[in-house]
């Protein structure tokens, strides 16, 4: 029986340690399907060749992510097997047979567990908080798989309930008054809302694509509801009226500069 509840607690860590990693590969900026994956291929070993292998490894924190993983797949394999050997060596038919019913019962109450929507959001949230206080991940860094520059960067944005966007329309919201683009939604019963318009409400748990000022989406999402959000939304804007005016001025002179140009060249 103390094989039995090794194996139970070693494949609950493997799966605890998976969707660890998910989660810190998400805050990296690969998708959600992608990080899953390349976890679970490096906790598994199979090592499967795709194109996302290569934003893995030519990204440092990533790499890291994965060679921790790979290290503990290796452990928790070798657990599990050994586990659910010893669990049927010298036992009587009988005590098999017993053990046999509390595995399938064991393995289908974790199936169904992992499969829950409810655990799974929350679990998420869960670790992301903790990856988020004690670690240096940087946040949905979209970045270097764009290549854009400047501070400015597409990213996801996870709305909570207390959230200053929840219950807005992107109208009420005028996010893009602070300068930030709202790409498209994700909704927590999987239907996606792409390139979203100004009628389109926001609600709790959902999760936006949005593109802007890497400062500027740290402060939105952070964001809650309340006065002082609002006053954050006027200085928001007011920011953003500064930069918009200092953009319009170098776009001015390049403009200026290029007719000159073409004149001079006829």
């Amino acid at each position: 029986m103390t094989a039995l509840i090794s194996l139970f607690i070693a494949i609950i860590l493997s799966a605890l340690v998976t969707r660890i990693a998910t989660v810190a590969l998400g805050l990296t900026g690969l998708s959600h399907e992608v990080a899953r994956f390349q976890s679970l291929s490096a906790f598994s070993g199979v090592g499967f060749t795709t194109s996302e292998s290569e934003h893995i490894v030519n990204h440092p924190a990533r790499r890291r992510i994965l060679i921790l993983v790979i290290r503990l797949g290796n452990i928790g394999v070798v657990t599990v097997i050994s586990s659910l050997v010893l669990t049927f060596v010298n036992a009587s038919s009988a005590t098999q047979t017993i053990r046999l019913i509390l595995l399938i019962t064991g393995l289908v109450i974790l199936f169904l567990l992992a499969r829950s929507d409810w655990l799974d959001t929350h679990l998420s949230n869960l670790i992301q908080t903790i990856l988020r206080r004690y670690t240096d991940l940087e946040v949905r860094d979209y970045a270097s798989l764009l290549g854009i520059q400047d501070g400015y960067r597409l990213a996801e944005i996870d709305v909570q309930a207390d959230s200053w966007l929840d219950d807005k329309t992107l109208a009420e919201a005028n996010v893009m008054a602070e300068g930030i683009m709202v790409v498209g939604i994700y909704r927590p019963n999987g239907n996606y809302v792409g390139v979203p318009q100004g009628e389109t409400r926001i609600h709790a748990k959902d999760r936006l694509v949005v593109y802007g000022h890497e400062e500027a989406l740290s402060q939105i999402s952070h964001r809650l509801r309340g006065h002082e959000g609002d006053e954050a939304h006027r200085e928001a804007k007011s920011k953003q009226d500064s930069v918009l005016r200092r953009q319009r001025a170098k776009d001015s002179l390049y403009s200026d500069g290029a007719s000159n140009g073409d004149q001079e060249q006829e």
